[in-house]
């Protein structure tokens, strides 16, 4: 089974390749969509292990961290405020006791009021966004927060926004947590059907459960082992999202 990679043609369309065809110029599997089996594979993680309280659970904590954070920002530039306050009366006791000549005066001044200004608006903007930090939190829902980041990331997926490229690291490592591998096979093979050459209409796309992730196991009637309910998991939400890289996982996306 040759690994499916990601590629974008000169076009701009983006697919899965089979290595195979890269490496030696011919293979039997078709080249896919590369949004067709993203947004199936998101579809099965999201109903069968993504775990909504923990992904809004772990928002709701990076939003505090960023508030605090935030906040004890706000904290230091005020106190950087104080001390240049503090700084420009020292030098005007100095000018008046005649310690300090009028140009030099002038020019610590000077000096002391640039640095004194952006201080102050260092703290004002840390500080509006502490509160805008705290606002998105107070509002922040858990079924309703995962569901919008989730479209955003199937919007994404099928090249209709950029805007939540930064949560597809995120994704990623969920992803990666649940699923060892993806594999794409004919739906045939499923059923047991073999055949040469195989019947590439319809694929199945068949994810790969890490064993550690399986939290039951179930057996069919005909005492075959199934794979029963999997262990939920959050994706790791960044309060504001950062540049990731968007590559070098061993699942799709």
């Amino acid at each position: 089974m040759e690994a499916m990679l990601p590629r974008t043609d000169p076009s701009g369309r983006e697919t899965y390749v089979c290595r195979a065809r890269k490496t030696l110029g011919t293979c039997i599997m078709p080249i896919l969509e590369r949004s067709a089996v993203d947004e199936s594979l998101l579809r099965v993680f999201a109903e069968r292990a993504l775990d909504y309280e923990a992904t809004r659970d772990h928002l709701a904590t990076r939003l505090n961290a960023g508030i605090a954070e935030a906040r004890a920002q706000a904290a230091r530039a005020g106190r950087e405020a104080a001390e240049l306050r503090a700084q420009a009366d020292r030098a005007t006791r100095d000018y008046r006791a005649e310690k300090l000549p009028a140009d030099a005066y002038a020019e610590l001044r000077a000096a002391i009021a640039d640095e004194l200004a952006a201080a102050e608006a260092e703290a004002e903007r840390l500080v509006a966004h502490a509160d805008a930090l705290a606002a998105t939190e107070s509002n922040l829902d858990a079924e309703d927060e995962t569901l919008q980041r989730l479209a955003d990331l199937r919007a994404a997926i099928q090249g209709r926004v950029t805007s939540a490229a930064d949560d597809v690291g995120a994704l990623r490592a969920a992803l990666s947590q649940v699923f060892k591998f993806v594999a794409v096979m004919p739906e045939a093979a499923l059923n047991g059907e073999i055949a040469w050459p195989p019947d590439l209409s319809r694929l199945a796309l068949v994810p790969a459960v890490r064993p550690e992730m399986i939290a039951a196991a179930q057996r069919q009637p005909d005492g075959d082992r199934d794979v029963g309910a999997l262990r939920r998991v959050p994706i790791a939400f960044d309060a504001q999202p950062a540049e990731n890289n968007l590559r070098g996982s061993g699942v799709p996306l």
